[in-house]
């Protein structure tokens, strides 16, 4: 059983004291976080993320798929650690929502054509798992909108860190809410202290403020005072000119706190790299040294310490303290076991709760694969008919023509022949049955098919040897097909 509470457990993990040695501001305010984390309430957690292109691999510097931007919501309801319920909103729809008490987890698909448009990959991954893991009937269910009940598979107290000792933020929103205060108490860790919000102050400047309406908002009228964290200053020259650390997240950082009473009723964030202080009076002032351009030009390309991931954040609290019931659903729930599909790494790609996600970084030729392609392309493709079958759960309306019109960079042709990796030949032998192949330069043919029906076996893999005008759908018989992968 997970008896702890999320509050201590990540004071231990971050190695942080009640008090310390940090000023008072600080302590006021970490007092107000324990106390609204420990309380029953609701909340409602937005994000607004900007586009950040794919990038490469390079020595100290990770890769990064492709990040659209996007706009994702979770509103839920703590009753306490232990009981709480999520509903993840990605743009104007409602994709799924979750209820975890003690040690179980509910899952359901609120709107399926909407969660798959929001992320094809994961719906994809999905299925493949419904061919090959032992709990199919959880899976369907789940691609059904139906309620899962796993009494196993409660998420973990603490929250994900990652191989660079950061927070592991974006790829699923329901998370990062849930961790939310776990995540505002490190960045105050990696800030440079804590100051109450003070427009009068010498040093305060609205242009370094994204929320410097407050300056006229009399908060204090209102019972309520602002926090501040305060940025680290950029890394400085290390020695022979050379930069010493590259900068992260929280030199990017700005983070507002809004306490009353000793409790916190709003966080809001933006991480934004041309916002920086120093990095703003170059861009708008023309002004700045020659070190802090460089810096700013390699930050700009990727070159940090972490993954920034640029956005703006909020998080507001409602109803703190009174009573809040969070009920796992039973009544026609089904009963399997779905815990890896809110884990975190790679299988977090099969969670209805994962973040869009776009094109992964470009690959290395020698590294792609000759067959990388085709491979690629029966996977949009798949993806693509999954869309259009979830509509009517008839395959025959994925013709050609209904293809195209999902995705305009790949042909499609009627069983075939295709002649390269964006001639799709496909064929829908039967309502829940659709086959598709795809021809590769390297000389062999790839074919992928889903079959819903009684006797089918979900999505299934074949590739053979063939000439380019012999790469057709009808040269695969089910014998030719494997539910573990393409190798």
């Amino acid at each position: 059983m997970r008896r702890a509470t999320i509050g201590l457990l990540v004071l231990s993990l971050l190695g942080l004291g009640a008090c310390g040695e940090r000023d008072r501001p600080e302590q006021r305010l970490r007092a107000a976080l324990s106390r609204t984390e420990k309380e029953s309430k609701l909340f409602t957690y937005v994000e607004q993320v900007d586009y950040q292109p794919p990038r490469k691999e390079r020595p100290n510097r990770p890769a990064r798929h492709e990040v659209p931007a996007q706009r994702n919501e979770v509103r839920g309801s703590f009753e306490d650690d232990m009981r709480y319920s999520v509903v993840y909103r990605a743009g104007e729809n409602d994709i799924a929502e979750g209820v975890v008490s003690d040690d179980a987890l509910a899952v359901r698909v609120i709107n399926i054509q909407a969660a798959v448009a929001n992320n094809r990959t994961a719906f994809e991954r999905l299925g493949v798992l419904q061919s090959t893991a032992e709990d199919t009937d959880a899976i369907k269910a789940l691609l059904e909108g139906r309620w899962v009940v796993d009494y196993t598979a409660a998420p973990p107290l603490a929250a994900i860190v990652n191989r660079e000792g950061v927070l592991d933020v974006g790829s699923n929103p329901a998370q990062d809410a849930i961790y939310a205060f776990q995540y505002f108490l490190r960045s105050i860790e990696e800030s440079a202290g804590v100051i109450e919000f003070n427009p009068d102050a010498i040093g305060y400047n609205p242009a370094d403020d994204p929320w410097s309406a407050d300056a006229d908002a009399d908060l204090r009228a209102k019972g309520i005072i602002r926090f501040d964290i305060i940025p680290p200053p950029l890394p400085r020259r290390g020695g022979q000119g050379s930069v010493s650390e590259e900068p992260g997240t929280s030199h990017f950082r700005k983070m507002a706190f809004y306490v009353r009473g000793n409790r916190v009723l709003k966080v809001v964030e933006k991480i934004d790299i041309e916002g920086q202080r120093d990095f703003r009076r170059i861009l708008d002032l023309d002004r700045g040294s020659d070190y802090h351009r460089e810096m700013l030009r390699n930050a700009q390309e990727g070159g940090t310490r972490d993954l920034v991931r640029e956005r703006t954040m909020s998080y507001e609290v409602s109803r703190a303290g009174e009573p809040v019931t969070v009920e796992m659903p039973i009544g026609d729930a089904v009963v399997g076991t779905i815990g890896r599909l809110l884990g975190g790494g790679d299988e977090a790609a099969a969670s209805p709760f994962s973040a869009p996600r776009g094109k992964d970084a470009p690959a290395d030729e020698e590294e792609a694969g000759p067959d990388t392609d085709a491979k690629n392309s029966l996977r949009d493709a798949l993806a693509a008919a999954k869309t259009l079958y979830t509509d009517t759960n008839d395959y025959r309306v994925a013709t050609p023509e209904r293809l195209k019109e999902e995705l305009p960079e790949l042909d499609f042709v009627s069983d075939g022949p295709s002649d390269g990796p964006t001639k799709i030949g496909v064929r829908t032998p039967s309502p829940d049955e659709i086959v598709m192949v795809a021809f590769s330069p390297s000389g062999r043919c790839f074919a992928i098919r889903e079959d819903n029906s009684v006797q089918g076996k979900g999505i299934t893999f074949a590739n053979k040897a063939a000439d380019a005008n012999m790469c057709r759908v009808a040269e695969f018989t089910g014998g030719n097909f494997s539910a573990t992968g393409w190798d």
